[in-house]
């Protein structure tokens, strides 16, 4: 886990769809901007998943790191800051859950649209 100490960061989740042809089409959505006092990488540490978003610094950036047996004695000493992770935690993967189907939707709106200038296309093409 990371607290960032300066700078300005981006979180983006990768999406992909697999189209009919078998093909994957990939975007990358940025989901939140961070900076000095928010945090990133709790879920991976707290919960042993792997990661679920990408970290991109827009400034430099000073971070400091929390390791696993940092955060249990922290956990310990203050029970109430565990619910409080918890609850940010859920809201994390609630909002990045949202915007990975926006994302999802928009790649398969995008290529819905390409389908029917293909077709239009074809049928000029044909008519001419």
């Amino acid at each position: 886990m990371f607290i960032i100490a300066e700078g300005v960061v981006e979180v983006s989740i990768n999406v992909s769809v697999q189209e009919e042809n078998g093909e994957t089409k990939s975007s990358s959505n940025i989901v939140a901007t961070l900076s000095d006092g928010d945090y990133f990488g709790e879920m991976a540490l707290l919960c042993g998943e792997n990661r679920t978003a990408n970290i991109t610094a827009k400034t430099d950036v000073v971070l400091y790191e929390i390791n696993r047996e940092t955060i249990r004695a922290f956990m310990k000493q203050y029970p109430d800051f565990a619910r409080q992770l918890s609850v940010a935690i859920v809201e994390r993967n609630s909002k990045n859950e949202i915007a990975k189907t926006e994302a999802i939707d928009e790649l398969n709106k995008k290529e819905d649209e390409i389908s029917e200038f293909m077709k239009a296309f074809k049928t000029f093409l044909v008519n001419d």
